[in-house]
């Protein structure tokens, strides 16, 4: 980890989104990197979130840092999920058409942060179960102690999903994979966590268009679905409209750079 990003105080210290590769969604091979920007910078606005909030509970009232657990939990479980989708399904049939060990680094990337980030989540159970007292900087230090290789390795997957390395796979086997994955994450999703984590934490600029939400299951998300958790959903980063919440702007991406001709 870099031990400078740990606070030695209430300092918080958080991490600035992926630049948003240039390109259209309805274009599958550009959408490739494109969609896992978007999904990873919803993860990175996630644990900003957390580590924001982690400064603004008071630590003198458990109803409210029962919600900010929950709203941990709901995190961790969605960065669960993602992985071992990616896992299971999405890089071994990139790998089936781009070559052996072709995928092998993204893998490696999710083990390169699972030590420290299960100890995070040990300590998130411990509080929940009130084995332990939430102690804000010792909470942040451990998120501190994963989110360094997480990035790393948020940023490295991008390269391998670029046009020039999925370009060769027929367009209709690519199609196909995006409706098989969808269909694999609406099996394994939460009907009432799920979809308001996107709304929460999801790029409401660059990324409206993702997750591909019929309009009106978006619709219950954010008008339904929130008020269940209203005390949950107030960690998010974005409000219930899919808006970035102004303490969280300045790490918001920018598109990257045109390339040279």
């Amino acid at each position: 980890m870099s031990t400078s990003l740990a606070p030695s105080s209430d300092q918080v210290n958080l991490f600035h989104c992926l630049p948003v590769p240039r390109g259209s969604y309805s274009n599958v091979y550009e959408r490739q990197a494109l969609r896992m920007v978007i999904i990873h910078n919803a993860f990175i606005r996630a644990f900003n979130s957390i580590l924001y909030y982690s400064a603004q509970i008071p630590i003198s009232n458990p109803k409210r840092i029962n919600s900010f657990i929950r709203y941990c939990d709901v995190v961790n479980e969605n960065l669960h999920m993602h992985h071992g989708i990616e896992e299971e399904l999405y890089f071994s049939w990139l790998e089936e058409r781009l070559g052996a060990g072709s995928m092998t680094c993204n893998v490696d990337g999710h083990h390169s942060f699972e030590a420290p980030f299960k100890a995070f989540e040990e300590l998130v159970a411990s509080i929940r179960d009130k084995k332990k007292t939430f102690v804000p900087v010792e909470f942040r230090t451990a998120i501190y102690e994963f989110m360094p290789p997480l990035i790393d390795h948020l940023k490295a997957e991008i390269e391998t999903l670029r046009v020039d390395k999925v370009k060769h796979i027929p367009e209709k086997e690519v199609w196909k994979m995006e409706a098989d994955t969808d269909v694999k994450v609406q099996g394994h999703s939460n009907l009432t966590t799920s979809g308001q984590f996107w709304v929460m934490n999801g790029d409401g600029k660059y990324g409206a268009w993702f997750p591909p939400m019929p309009a009106p299951i978006l619709f219950v998300c954010m008008n339904v679905t929130y008020y269940l958790n209203t005390d949950m959903w107030a960690f998010g980063a974005c409000t219930k409209n899919r808006m970035i919440k102004p303490e969280f702007a300045a790490y918001e991406p920018e598109l990257e750079p045109e390339s040279s001709p």
